[in-house]
């Protein structure tokens, strides 16, 4: 990988900028000398499906103060909807934040909270 002050060279691809999105334990973040902890509180990641058609192809982050939403497509006839936050509190009541989305997926739920974990970076 080669950078300048205007573009970065990796792979054989010159681009303007390059993200490297590979996990909460990225090696590239790591060999670029930033992997530090956050030291902010650590935040909780609940995510559930929702039986429903897909409404995008992509996925779709959404933003509150504390809190973070990503609706994923899982199936032709499932989203997957992920929570990340610092407080305390139960899927629903973080749903809450995104008073939209809330509203698109209610009453689809199915099954229970499908996993609860702690995250390290913000």
């Amino acid at each position: 990988m080669n950078q300048s002050a205007t573009s970065v060279h990796c792979s054989g691809f010159q681009a303007r900028y390059l993200a490297a999105a590979d996990g909460l334990h990225s090696p590239v973040r790591a060999a670029l000398g930033l992997a530090r902890s956050s030291g902010g509180a650590r935040r909780w990641g609940i995510r559930r499906h929702h039986v429903m058609t897909p409404w995008s192809d992509c996925v779709e982050v959404y933003w509150s103060d504390d809190t973070e939403a990503y609706v994923t497509p899982v199936a032709d006839d499932c989203v997957g909807v992920a929570i990340l936050t610092s407080r305390k509190g139960g899927f629903d009541a973080h749903l809450g934040a995104f008073p939209a989305l809330q509203e698109r997926v209610c009453g689809r739920a199915h099954g229970p909270d499908r996993a609860a974990v702690r995250c390290g970076r913000r």
